[in-house]
């Protein structure tokens, strides 16, 4: 038995047609899920950029400040009957 000689050439062209034909394309939906996405992505990243630009000791320094404007509550008298 003879095998057919086969031409390598023309088994090359044909995988290259198969692989084109294969490509997938998204829909607008996807597309703008996609976007959305990566906005989203975007506005995290900014978000977490600016709670670490604040220090501890600055974030310490603003807790204190709003305690201090505060009235404590044993600064405020009882208005009890008992005492």
């Amino acid at each position: 038995m003879k095998r057919e000689s086969v031409d390598l050439k023309s088994i090359d062209i044909t995988i290259h047609k198969d692989v084109d034909t294969t490509v997938t394309y998204k829909t607008p939906a996807e597309i703008a899920f996609e976007k959305r996405q990566l906005q989203n992505q975007a506005r995290i990243f900014e978000r977490l950029a600016r709670k670490a630009a604040v220090s501890h000791r600055e974030k310490v320094e603003k807790f204190n400040q709003q305690m201090s404007e505060l009235t404590e509550f044993n600064d405020i008298p009882k208005v009890s009957w008992t005492k």
